[in-house]
């Protein structure tokens, strides 16, 4: 009897430690089966930016070198946007930028003001495409560009040294003068010293750890909420996001290439309860998309439409994409008229609503 009881006792374990192992593996295989969309953060062009608290004294007189992945919203203007800025001292005519030359050819460059001006490069960009594009300074004070790994153009500065000023800033001046980056930016990363073409085409391929030697600061940019662009490495030099929104970092195109039934629940609940006004609008319109049953769909941006305590924008998208659906306007007719009715309404909603109903 002791020893059917063992037996028992020992199978009892067996089998729990089974149920243990195959909850773990279940478990793994549902969180890789979720869908994570990534973010990037969308600048408009027009005093948006990101402060990074790290100043030229920061950085020692070997070198700086700053990377990062860029795309040029199309049909943006101005020329000499902003990628990445700083002053070399706090006096005279002493600033300097990591810049894209619209008027020019549409290329790199890197503008000395007070020294050697502006400094264009050789590729010219393409709008709306995604790029990954480095500049190095060197102590001797010359200035390397890199696109997508290779060697773009290389000059000479005046004045090699970085000194002190105010801090640095990604897709805008220390001084908030000239244009801003109109597109998107992302993984960020700013080092001590002179990166190899080696060590760029690495980074392109891999981002940093964190703990690398030099490493200043590693900003990816993907939180997708809050004003915080998180720095990566040991420094944790934490950037405060400016007036730049969080967007969806995939085309409406690849989108929709992704399984639709991991997706519809991801764009589902941001349309639904993310704080970013921006990100609910691009999720809205996206809804619609997707290959899948539109009655789910429509009850979502149905209800999203009647919420009068919701953002006009994201009311607006829901409407646009109702009617993309091609949703029978009898359908939503009492809707549209009950805001038209409605004197708490903005007036900017009910014009666009009286537009459609015309």
């Amino acid at each position: 009897m002791l020893a059917q009881a063992s037996v028992r006792i020992l199978t009892f374990f067996v089998f729990a430690i089974i149920l243990f192992l195959v909850a773990i593996v279940c478990g793994e295989n549902l969180h890789a089966d979720e869908y994570e969309l990534p973010y990037v953060l969308e600048f408009d062009g027009s005093g948006d930016y990101v402060d990074l608290p790290v100043r030229p004294r920061d950085i020692d007189e070997e070198g700086v070198t700053f990377s990062c992945r860029l795309r040029i919203e199309p049909g943006a203007g101005g020329d000499r946007m902003k990628i990445f800025s700083g002053y070399r001292s706090r006096s005279g005519d002493n600033r300097w930028d990591f810049e894209y030359h619209e008027a020019g050819g549409r290329e790199l460059g890197f503008n000395e003001w007070g020294g050697t001006g502006s400094n264009p490069g050789n590729q010219a960009l393409e709008e709306d495409v995604w790029y990954f594009v480095s500049f190095v300074w060197d102590a001797d004070g010359k200035v390397t560009l890199y696109i997508d790994g290779e060697k773009d153009a290389e000059f000479d500065i005046e004045n090699p040294t970085l000194d002190d000023g105010e801090n640095f800033r990604i897709a805008g001046r220390p001084d908030g003068s000239e244009k801003e980056w109109e597109g998107n930016i992302s993984d960020a990363t700013l080092w001590q010293g002179v990166r190899t073409q080696e060590d760029i085409r690495e980074e392109m391929n891999t981002p940093p750890s964190g703990d690398e030697e030099g490493l200043v600061g590693y900003w990816p940019m993907n939180e997708g909420e809050g004003e915080t662009a998180y720095d990566k490495s040991d420094g944790e030099n934490h950037g405060t996001i400016n007036g730049a929104v969080w967007a969806i970092g995939i085309k409406p195109s690849e989108l929709v290439a992704e399984p639709p039934e991991k997706v519809l629940p991801v764009l589902i609940g941001i349309a639904e309860e993310h704080t970013s006004i921006n990100l609910r609008r691009q999720a809205v319109s996206s809804l619609v998309m997707l290959d899948v049953d539109l009655e789910n769909v429509k009850s979502v941006l149905t209800d999203i439409l009647e919420d009068t305590e919701d953002a006009d924008e994201v009311r607006l998208a829901a409407l646009s994409a109702l009617l993309e659906a091609e949703v029978p306007q009898e359908e939503i007719l009492p809707i549209l008229l009950e805001i038209l009715g409605n004197t708490e309404e903005t007036d900017h909603l009910r014009l666009e609503v009286l537009e459609v109903l015309r």
